[in-house]
Parts: structure tokens; sequence; C-alpha cells
């Protein structure tokens, strides 16, 4: 009996604290480069935060994206779905920090290639 309460009280001293949620609500501009080098491209994104997930509206050009994702210690995973026919989902890990997130990277579903981008805070949505 001694032996449990000791071990429980150990596990309990180095039980990582629970992370605080970021602050990611708002709107960011957003600069990035296509997979494979294939050219560079501007878009926006906002979030919100729903839940244990965060809601996430990207537009880039004509085409605007879904997405939905969760956070883990200071990486936002998301999975995303284009607003249009016929186009592939994609997954992004997106680095946060200080309550922003500052880059990512992202691939299409089935692509063995990734893209990249750099994130900044904006006051209102667009570019």
């Amino acid at each position: 009996m001694i032996v449990l309460l000791v071990a429980l009280f150990v596990g309990a001293a180095y039980a990582p604290a629970a992370a605080e949620t970021p602050e990611l609500d708002g709107f960011y501009a957003i600069k990035g480069v296509n997979a494979n080098n294939e050219g560079e491209y501007s878009a926006f994104a906002q979030i919100k935060k729903t839940g244990e997930t965060y809601s996430i509206l990207f537009q880039s050009g004509n085409v605007r994206y879904l997405g939905t994702g969760i956070m883990m210690n200071d990486i936002l995973s998301v999975v995303y779905q284009p607003l249009v026919p016929n186009a592939s989902a994609g997954i992004a890990s997106y680095r946060v920090h200080e309550d922003t997130i500052t880059s990512g990277r992202w691939s299409l579903l089935g692509s063995k290639v990734v893209g990249s981008e750099i994130w900044a805070r904006r006051e209102k949505a667009g570019h």
C-alpha cells in the first residue's frame, strides 16, 4: 500500500502541467511557397476557437478552404477541405509562439511533397 501511495505521489509530482490554450482567434496574412517550390502565393485566414478545436477559414485567390485544428504543445495540426468541387483535402502543421501562428508546412491528400507558409497577425480580414 505504501509503495502504491509513493508511486501515485511521485507520478503526480512529475505529471506535466496543463498547457494554457493559446489565444489564436483572429485574422492572419499568409505568404506561402507551393510544394516543389512551384510558385509563391498570398492568402489570409480567420481562426476561431470552437470548444477543444479551432475552426480555420482560409482564402487564397478565389478559393476558400475550411479547416479544423487541434493543439498539442506548440503545434496546431489542421485538416482542411477546399470549398470547391473536385479539389483535394489536405493537412497542415503550424508552429505557435506567444499566441500567434508563425509558420507551417502542408500537403495535399495522397501527395509526396510539402509546401510551406509564414503567417502574420492582421487587425482585420484581407491581405
